[in-house]
């Protein structure tokens, strides 16, 4: 893997906001992103019409919405039934934003309630991540998957957490607990809630890849430069 860095910057607009059926956040929030559109699996569709949002597209099996609020509120041509079984309703999310030539996504609502769920969606996420620029947000966090070099910005005693998928190798400079050379690997070790020292933080990547966890720039979506 290269040793040059890459510069990592929230400075692009969001192209789409990806719902997904778990816990969406509040009505303000989308207010904020009125000129995004917003693609909801079938279930997110449900929830969303609850706070009265309406989303720009429904994708799924539409086996968890409710047909007579999509016949209600959401053109036909703007509900994308896609019946199979062998991928996820996120999964056809994402190929549909691919297909409508999306490419910086924000993605809410990404557990789903069972620990399944929400474990097949990081998988899905890592299938997809040299395809679209991917970001999840929750709590006012942002979580990205890396497999690059990397530089940011921060806060002095941000959290930052490094967990890696499955496995990977770095350096970092700028956390109160540094790693040099070190491995962090699923059921051995993680490397999560670290503490940023510096307001510049390097994360040098020799192997693997991971879901950096950070403080959300909201409505920015990020960028690599070399």
């Amino acid at each position: 893997m290269s040793d040059k860095f890459v510069q990592l910057k929230f400075d692009s607009e969001f192209d789409a906001i990806i719902c997904l059926n778990g816990k969406i956040p509040t009505k303000n929030f989308f207010k904020k992103c009125k000129n995004v559109p917003i693609l909801a699996s079938d279930g997110a569709s449900t929830k969303l019409f609850k706070i009265n949002i309406i989303p720009d597209y429904v994708i799924g099996d539409m086996d968890s919405a409710i047909r007579a609020l999509l016949d209600k509120f959401i053109p036909e041509n703007r509900i994308i039934e896609i019946s199979s079984q062998d991928i996820t309703d996120f999964e056809k999310t994402l190929n549909f934003s691919i297909k409508s030539g999306f490419e910086n996504i924000l993605i809410c609502g990404f557990h789903g309630g069972e620990m399944e769920h929400s474990l097949n969606n990081v998988s899905v996420l890592l299938k997809y991540m040299n395809s679209l620029n991917l970001t999840i947000f929750e709590l006012n966090r942002y979580c990205l998957p890396i497999n690059k070099s990397i530089q940011f910005h921060c806060s002095l005693n941000e959290m930052i957490s490094i967990i890696p998928q499955p496995e990977c190798d770095l350096n970092t400079d700028g956390l109160q607990w540094e790693l040099k050379n070190e491995s962090l690997k699923l059921g051995t070790r993680e490397g999560s809630r670290n503490r940023a020292i510096k307001t510049k933080v390097s994360i040098k990547l020799n192997s693997g890849k991971y879901l950096l966890s950070i403080n959300s720039i909201l409505l920015k979506a990020p960028n690599f430069y070399n």
